[in-house]
């Protein structure tokens, strides 16, 4: 094994890959839920709330592909040596940045919900509530993380290539 950080990070965009995947499975339902409200009095909210959790669904489905392809890639490139796919990385970097956010304010929001359950003595679904607040809380960690390695990667490779090219390796000419 040539690349210890590779593989930890291609182990790390699986289980990413299937946290995001649950993750897009529970954006789905709750705008399939925003669909179903359009037929109601609520119609002029729902509409535009299905519209914006369907496009974090597609989004979020989007980033599990792309951390699944490249948690492959770079555990196959850091076993048999050589360098993973830069254009997957990058893919990488750029959809998990913009999964984040959708994500911290699911969770900000679900905690709102907790609090006021806790307030109104309403304890029904306050099992479930810390379930989907925990796993949400992970998923932020796990695409945080992710995100950070893939960006660490792609910055020591330019650095790599901005040292190969200095003057004292190449004797004087760049």
């Amino acid at each position: 094994m040539n690349d210890k950080l590779g593989f930890s990070a291609g182990i790390i965009n699986i289980i990413l890959g299937m946290f995001l995947l649950a993750d897009a499975v529970f954006f789905g339902i709750t705008a399939f839920a925003s669909l179903l409200l359009s037929a109601t009095l609520f119609f002029m909210a729902a509409i535009p709330l299905f519209l914006l959790l369907g496009s974090i669904c597609l989004l979020t489905l989007a980033a599990t592909a792309a951390n699944i392809i490249t948690g492959t890639g770079t555990i196959v490139a850091s076993i048999k040596g050589g360098t993973a796919s830069k254009v997957f990385s990058t893919g990488s970097v750029i959809l998990d940045g913009l999964v984040i956010p959708p994500n911290v304010f699911a969770v900000s929001y679900l905690i709102y919900v907790l609090i006021s359950n806790i307030i109104e003595n309403n304890s029904e679904n306050i099992a479930f509530l810390i379930f989907i607040i925990i796993f949400g809380t992970l998923t932020v960690a796990l695409t945080a993380t992710s995100f950070i390695i893939h960006l660490t990667k792609l910055s020591s490779r330019k650095s790599k290539k901005i040292i190969e090219r200095t003057p004292q390796s190449t004797g004087g000419r760049i």
